[in-house]
């Protein structure tokens, strides 16, 4: 039985047993606020308030147009200076109280700045998207408090990692990327203010450790697994979209943990007319190694980020900067594998957002990125293989982008944009290797592997869109195409259009309807230089469909549903290594192997509950059943990630000084290709691809933090533990040849990530 149709019926149950009151569909403009309100009352919503609060004299000017009757009920109050406040745990439901405005918000004195973030109500119509930020200011039904990427275990200072804690998303525990909804993890658009970032980790060849981004660098991150807007182009999986900080006050930040040795400065100027934000990372990753005397290496790497923007009458100019640098030697199996590579990748960007009125505003920003790597490896296995390889490579990319808003009448907003990007990258591969039997049999490989390749590129390619969000009642509904042309591509242009749908069922509750075509294209820079014949591939093409239910069972807890469908079709070549993914030159390993699927499809379904993180007692509870496959000769099979069952659960607690936090993973082993050996161990031979799976994932991970308060500064004493359990989850394989005339082969199973503490400091002040 096709498991989406079980939701389906689910949803359709839900939505014919809610209430049907008319209190979502009406038009609240020029109306009184009172009579708004008992209407509320009388579908089901828990109001209480006082006649002297709420007066007969007050009228809603203009509709506020949230979906959720909540969000919308906030915004209507906010005109009168008035909110909501929730009455758990005593009972049920909301007062409604006068406003409390905060110190600056009271102060008279100081020139009045128009800020020009976007007036225009943006339409929130998207399934799939989750919203991390410091303070709610937008009605965002799949509001997670950003305290999530503070209080939760497991994230060690990675704003990318606490992403694998999100239904839809898989990881091997050892990287900082993740697999979202069965797509590969280059499928997924990582930005930064507007721009751009490409695999923005620390040790890219060596699974990518480490992500780019600290948590105290980010205001706000929107992550969609799927039915992302027409805007975000030429990835097929999801979007990341990262906000910097900015605060008013300001913050100094010093930091160090067997990890990092961090520095952050962020605060404002002029009356608030100018931030800035300004942060260091440095890796003590080698100097707690050269201490335990562990023999794999240097890996010495750092990061940098600087942000400037100011408010300019009704417009605000931003530039900014991001720097990633890695020098690493490193080493593995008594130095049978060796690596050293420098990788270096810088961001500029120069902004302006002007806003001349309350129904228009448009932006235009000038990117420019450089990525260079020098990379030099070997790898000896006795009995198995031997190899060496150097490959270097750079890119350049400048990106103009430019985007319009625009909001017709009080129910349409229009939005449309373009993009401009000259690209050019080198290339040196050159490598070596030598496969030994009776492996080399086994895994077809010929007995010596030469490459050498070379090449200078440089191309356009451009990008168009435009969407049109509407309301009507209830309802809401964006729909949208997007053009993009890669002139040195076989079908390089190619249209995608996109509809959103949401339908606000009562006051707490929403259904979401989402299909859309995306498209993936190889940029210059991606280019597979390690292929026996390298060559750029037709854009891939990713079909999405998805059907959703929001609910909110009380203030305080959001149940969440969601089914979807994908469907790829023009896949390019891919490797992958049957055996491990943990090695320093993949491919130059006996194992590594070439995947031509001719299409895929992930389905899938995801149930979540959520309780605020900001509260005293925090807690989220997440679910999927999935399942992720390519069709390679006639046959659906497993991608290597696949894992139909995934549960993720983390609960935090905070009281006084302390905080204490525990994050729970579970899912499915991943799926690999069985390798069977003969009677006297001799031969081994492949079995079909993906058919058996490692043993079930599992892991805990613990944080508890003391804040120790000072004159003018508080000091934050944490310990986290990862796999707090030292469970033994395994990943990847390991074959061995013990050839002392006849050849003895061996193979065990091995663990990706044992029993690691954690310990550090942040001094705020």
């Amino acid at each position: 039985m096709n498991p989406v149709l079980p939701l389906s019926l689910l949803l359709a149950v839900s939505l014919c047993g809610l209430s049907n009151q008319a209190c979502a569909a009406d038009n609240w403009s020029g109306r009184k606020l009172s009579t708004v309100l008992e209407e509320l009352r009388a579908a089901g919503l828990p109001l209480l308030y006082s006649s002297q609060v709420v007066g007969d004299d007050l009228v809603i000017g203009k509709d506020p147009g949230a979906v959720l009757q909540l969000d919308r009920l906030r915004a209507a109050l906010r005109e009168f200076e008035l909110d909501l406040q929730s009455l758990e745990p005593a009972s049920p439901g909301y007062a409604i109280v006068r406003r409390q405005h905060t110190t600056d918000e009271l102060e008279p004195d100081g020139p009045q700045q128009h800020t020009p973030t976007d007036q225009l109500e943006t339409v929130t119509v998207f399934a799939s998207r989750y919203s991390l930020v410091r303070e709610q200011t937008t009605a965002a039904s799949t509001y997670v408090p950003h305290a999530t990427l503070e209080k939760t275990a497991g994230i060690e200072q990675d704003v990318l990692r606490s992403l694998q804690y999100l239904p839809g998303t898989s990881g091997n525990s050892l990287s900082t990327l993740t697999h979202v909804r069965g797509g590969y993890e280059d499928e997924n658009l990582i930005r930064f203010d507007g721009v751009e970032l490409y695999n923005p980790v620390h040790l890219k060849d060596f699974q990518g450790l480490f992500g780019l981004l600290d948590p105290d660098w980010v205001e706000a991150l929107n992550f969609y697994s799927g039915a992302y807007p027409v805007q975000f182009g030429n990835h097929t999986a999801a979007v990341i979209d990262v906000t910097p900080r900015s605060t008013a006050e300001r913050e100094y930040t010093l930091g160090a943990s067997l990890l990092y040795t961090r520095l952050l400065s962020t605060g404002s100027y002029a009356d608030e007319a100018g931030h800035w934000l300004l942060g260091y990372r440095r890796s003590n990753v080698a100097e707690v190694m050269r201490h335990t005397e562990t023999n794999t290496g240097e890996p010495e790497f750092e990061d940098l980020v600087a942000r400037y923007s100011h408010l300019l009458g009704n417009g605000e100019l931003r530039l900014g900067a991001l720097r990633l640098t890695d020098d690493l030697k490193l080493q593995a199996n008594d130095q049978d594998q060796q690596a050293s590579v420098y990788d270096h990748d810088s961001y500029l960007w120069l902004g302006w957002r002007q806003t001349p009125s309350d129904t228009l505003n448009y932006s235009v920003q000038l990117n420019h990125t450089q990525l260079s790597s020098r990379r030099a490896a070997s790898v000896t296995r006795n009995n198995i293989n031997h190899g060496t390889l150097i490959d270097y490579r750079g890119a350049r990319r400048s990106t103009l982008d430019g985007q319009i808003n625009l909001h017709t009448g009080d129910d349409t907003h229009w939005q449309a944009g373009m993009q401009l990007n000259r690209s050019e990258a080198n290339y040196y591969y050159a490598s070596n290797a030598n496969y030994l039997a009776p492996l080399s049999s086994t895994f077809s490989k010929p007995a010596n592997s030469q490459q050498l390749y070379t090449a200078q590129l440089k191309e356009p390619d451009y990008a168009g869109y435009i969407s049109v969000a509407h309301r009507l009642g209830g309802w809401r509904g964006e729909l949208g195409v997007r053009y993009d042309a890669f002139p040195y591509l076989s079908h390089g242009t190619q249209f995608s259009p996109r509809l959103n749908m949401q339908y606000a069922v009562n006051a707490t509750s929403s259904l979401h309807l989402s299909a859309g075509r995306y498209v993936q294209a190889q940029g210059l820079h991606t280019l597979d230089n390690s292929a026996a014949t390298p060559r750029f591939y037709a854009p891939e093409v990713m079909q999405q469909y998805i059907l959703g239910w929001t609910h909110f069972l009380s203030p305080a807890l959001q149940l969440r549903m969601e089914a979807y469908h994908k469907y790829g079709s023009r896949l390019m070549p891919r490797s992958e290594n049957l055996l491990s993914f943990i090695t320093v030159a993949s491919e130059l390993e006996i194992d590594r192997n070439t995947v031509t699927p001719r299409r895929s499809r992930a389905q899938g379904i995801e149930v979540s509950l959520t309780a605020p993180a900001e509260q005293a007692f925090g807690w989220w509870l997440n679910y999927s059943w999935s399942r992720a496959q390519d069709y390679i000769e006639d046959n659906y099979v497993r991608r290597s990630w696949d894992q139909p069952h995934t549960l993720t659960s983390g609960a935090n607690w905070t009281r006084a000084r302390w905080l204490l936090s525990g994050s729970v993973t579970w899912h499915s082993g991943w799926a690999y290709t069985p390798v069977t050996l003969s009677n006297d161990a001799s031969n081994a031979a492949l079995g079909a691809r993906n058919t058996q799976r490692y043993n079930d994932f599992a892991s805990l991970e613990l944080r508890a933090q003391y804040t120790v308060p000072m004159r003018s500064a508080e000091l934050q004493v944490f310990l986290e533990l990862r796999n707090a359990l030292n469970r033994h989850n395994e990943c990847c394989r390991e074959l061995t040849v013990d050839n002392g005339g006849t050849p003895i082969i061996s193979i065990e199973n091995q663990a990706a990530l044992s029993l690691i503490p954690i310990v550090g400091f942040n001094l705020k002040f």
